[in-house]
């Protein structure tokens, strides 16, 4: 799975590379910027066999893999980010985000094991440096809704701290699949900028042991405007 989707990665990647290439054959439309304020809710998803120090031990012995629900309580996030629309269909956008990393108290690996954090349980934090790739299947500058489908591809710090625990920082690294739409509420007359209230989601499909994967469920005010 996670072979796939970096060949998807690379080939996406490779596409948008190379598109203005063909400025000179073709005529394209004016680069469009954007400015973003994004936030939304962060549902946690997949399994896993462990959290920052802690490994899920069973009774056995055995490495177990805990339901995603049983490890994480939904999040929520903050962002914003800056972007340009080239070829009139491809988005590309670098932004920070901020998530706020939500766990259960106690891990139950089975009725007679739960693991819990001593002397107390950290606050987890993450900060990512975004960067998306997103194909827009109309462009918003003349359009009343403009779906998207991309990828998303997450460098960033988990973060765990405490008051009575030493902070960790650690680099991690997420891919996820983006999709939403914009919707025009305000337009120039020239239509050199508009405003899009848009929907901003993501599922997260890998990424590192040391951080969460989540369903973003999210919403954005957007400003396109040309320069």
């Amino acid at each position: 799975m996670r072979r796939k989707l970096i060949w998807l990665a690379a080939a996406v990647l490779a596409l948008a590379l190379t598109s203005p290439a063909h400025a000179g054959i073709v005529k394209v439309a004016k680069r469009l910027n954007v400015v973003t304020f994004f936030g939304g809710y962060a549902h946690p998803v997949g399994s896993y066999n462990g959290i920052d120090v802690i490994d899920f031990i069973d009774s056995g012995g055995r490495l177990a893999n805990l339901d995603a629900g049983d490890v994480y309580d939904p999040g929520f996030y903050f962002g914003l980010g800056y972007g340009q629309i080239r070829n009139d269909h491809i988005l590309f956008n670098l932004s920070f985000r901020w998530i706020h990393i939500n766990t259960e108290d106690t891990f139950w690996v089975d009725p007679f094991i739960g693991y819990t954090f001593y002397p107390q349980t950290p606050a987890f934090n993450q900060y990512d440096l975004d960067f998306d790739l997103n194909w827009l299947f109309v462009n918003p500058s003349y359009s009343l809704l403009s779906p998207y489908l991309g990828l998303g591809f997450h460098a960033g710090i988990t973060s765990a701290s405490g008051e009575f625990i030493e902070t960790e920082n650690d680099v991690t690294l997420a891919l996820g699949l983006n999709f939403g739409a914009d919707l025009a509420v305000w337009r120039a007359g020239d239509n050199r900028s508009v405003i899009t209230v848009s929907s901003v989601n993501e599922w997260i499909v890998a990424a590192s042991d040391k951080r969460p994967r989540y369903l973003n469920l999210g919403a954005a005010v957007k400003y396109y405007f040309r320069p």
